[in-house]
């Protein structure tokens, strides 16, 4: 199943990350999955690792 991404969607979500939500489709991912990879992924504590991790890598890099 191809799902349509948009502005919206987390740019983890065609390759999510280990611990994402979207990893596992199941009845308890799916309220955090509509939730944080469709609408609040700014909010997402996976999201928000990923960032701090992304960026702490590019800042020992310089």
């Amino acid at each position: 199943m191809r799902i349509k991404l948009d502005r919206d969607t987390c740019p983890y979500f065609d390759k999510p990350m280990k611990d994402c939500y979207c990893g596992v489709f199941n009845s308890f991912t799916i309220p955090s999955i509509v939730r944080y990879c469709f609408n609040d992924y700014e909010k997402c504590t996976h999201y928000i690792q990923a960032v701090l991790m992304n960026s702490k890598q590019e800042v020992l890099k310089e």
